[in-house]
């Protein structure tokens, strides 16, 4: 029994661990879907896979690709500058990441100096961290006006190591385009974690996105899968109407910045939980009138068996495509240490 609660509590620990972004192991794990998987692999590797294996179908040895960029529907290997050829002006590029995960964020630096190189549009980089109420301070740091311990502590930078994703916010410098801030304050998520969205104030109210709307049902799905049935479901509520405010928030302040800069494109950089099988900030883009969304997903591999690894691939008889690219990696070149999990979870959720 310990053994199993305590697998259970990873599983809920995964989502939050990466910004509630790493649905889809756990999800491949509890969901009955994987059990129309195959237990081995067949010699070659499928242009595209079915919806479920015949029973009597015989596997044999070949394993999966455990590293490299797949489309996302063919899962063929594609180029990082094939993908990103997809975006256009007034387009948005959503980078996922599992946060802590060095590939990740090496991979993230290849998709930037790819759509840079096209020359198709201004590229300015978002970033999940920052709210865009600090945009003040950020322009300020972005333009050289003041230090980055400054910067770090007008904006609440907390977390992750922003030595991680210094690269990424100033490569706009190199474009001409902006570093912003998209995502929701702290404060705000925090106040619908532990009161709902009905008991925001007046103030609270004013900091949300206008028309704004939760998550579709697939993504709450997702999202309680994950939690696994270990908190109440009065707590689920507001815990994804937080995780809908932050999707919701960025997909607001990038069709903002996209309409009074309509020869940019924004490379969104987030947990891959919001970029993933749609549900999340994709949809939310586009809900918003972005219809040129590309989104690459980036999952680890390593402690995935041949049949999660597929039905993390996708596609999902439910969900469709995971996203439009699917970047794998199969360890970290080094891991950003994490607290512990459940501390994790309630400072997510609870303690802000």
């Amino acid at each position: 029994m310990e053994s199993s609660n305590a697998l259970k509590l990873l599983a809920i620990a995964l989502v939050f661990q990466v910004g509630c972004s790493q649905i889809t192991q756990s999800n491949s794990r509890a969901s009955a879907r994987s059990q129309d998987r195959p237990e081995t692999w067949p010699e070659t590797w499928p242009e595209t896979w079915p919806e479920t294996w015949p029973e009597t179908q015989l596997m044999t040895a070949a394993p999966p690709p455990r590293e490299g960029l797949f489309d996302g529907k063919t899962l063929k290997s594609a180029a990082v500058d094939t993908i990103v050829d997809r975006v256009s002006r007034g387009g948005v590029l959503v980078l996922g990441e599992y946060h802590g995960n060095q590939k990740h964020y090496h991979h993230q630096k290849l998709a930037l100096e790819a759509l840079s190189k096209t020359g198709r549009c201004t590229l300015s980089v978002g970033l999940e961290f920052l709210a865009w109420n600090h945009q003040a301070a950020i322009t300020k740091f972005f333009d050289g006006d003041i230090s980055e311990s400054d910067f770090l502590s007008l904006t609440d930078w907390g977390g992750d190591p922003f030595s991680d994703y210094r690269d990424q916010a100033l490569y706009p410098k190199t474009t001409g385009g902006r570093l912003l801030g998209v995502n929701a304050l702290r404060s705000l998520t925090g106040a619908i974690s532990k009161k709902g969205l009905s008991g925001l104030t007046s103030e609270e109210l004013a900091l949300m996105p206008p028309q704004f709307s939760v998550g579709s049902q697939a993504y709450r799905e997702r999202f309680e899968i994950l939690m696994g049935g270990h908190v109440p479901a009065s707590a689920v509520d507001r815990y994804f109407a937080a995780q809908s405010t932050w999707d919701d928030t960025m997909a607001w302040q990038a069709a903002e910045f996209l309409a009074t800069n309509p020869t940019h494109c924004l490379v969104i950089i987030v947990g891959d939980f919001h970029a993933a099988w749609g549900g999340g900030l994709p949809d939310r883009l586009r809900a918003r009138g972005i219809s040129n969304v590309t989104v690459i997903s980036q999952f680890e591999t390593r402690d995935l068996t041949d049949v999660e690894l597929a039905t993390e691939l996708g596609p999902d008889a439910n969900y469709g495509s995971r996203a439009d690219a699917v970047w794998l990696s199969l360890a970290p070149i080094k891991s950003t240490p994490r607290p512990l999990l459940w501390d994790w979870i309630r400072s997510r959720f609870e303690s802000m």
